[in-house]
């Protein structure tokens, strides 16, 4: 809900209003339009169409024992990009169950293919670059799709990326889609976030000590 150019409510799903001092929008560019009731769009979120999505897919393996010593590392000349070895991370015990999560980003040509097919991708991958992967056995696999993880950067898309602040003087935008001088990161989306709270307590702090003048 918004009233003479500040935000001054969120309606929920349950058709409750919320009231707000202060927003902070963290929702993706593909879905952001359509949190604005009719004739309250936006002029920041206009350019919104322009993004192209990029997909990642996720395979989560796990071992009855464990062939990967590092934490994390990044495969060359690979279609599988990072693995990430997510017991080593945990804190998890050797000779306990090895789980490892290997990632496929701009993985445009890898989400209509079938589960099976991908991990076995994964599988050879991973005897490749790690032989005694083929003395561990597979014990459960999961395969995630994310077809609209981010946006890809193409040429002439930074024009379009929007500042946190809006022309509504209490609302803000967050996200690794925003003009975060990254690319589509966790770390844009964290320091987008990071900005836009320093945005929101300016704004409530200025609120504080105009009701004190």
């Amino acid at each position: 809900v918004i009233k003479e150019g500040s935000v001054v409510g969120v309606v929920l799903n349950s058709g409750e209003t919320v009231s707000t001092r202060a927003v902070i929008s963290a929702v993706p560019y593909f879905d952001a339009p359509r949190i604005f009731r009719e004739g309250t769009q936006l002029s920041e979120l206009q350019s919104s169409g322009n993004f192209v999505s990029s997909a990642i897919v996720t395979v989560h393996l796990w071992f009855d024992k464990s062939f990967v010593g590092e934490e994390f590392v990044a495969l060359l000349d690979s279609p599988i990009h990072w693995v990430f070895n997510k017991s080593k991370m945990y804190g998890k015990r050797e000779g306990e169950i090895s789980y490892l999560s290997l990632v496929i980003s701009g993985a445009a040509n890898f989400v209509e293919r079938e589960k099976e097919e991908i991990v076995a991708l994964a599988l050879s991958e991973l005897r490749r670059f790690y032989p005694r992967c083929a003395d561990a056995t597979l014990i459960h696999t999961l395969v995630i799709k994310e077809k609209r993880a981010t946006f890809s950067p193409r040429v002439g898309v930074e024009r379009f990326r929007p500042s946190h602040t809006t022309a509504v003087k209490n609302l803000f935008l967050a996200g690794d889609w925003t003009d975060t001088k990254l690319p589509a990161t966790i770390e844009g989306a964290a320091q987008s976030g990071y900005a836009c709270s320093a945005l929101a307590r300016r704004v409530l702090r200025n609120a504080r000590d105009d009701r004190h003048l």
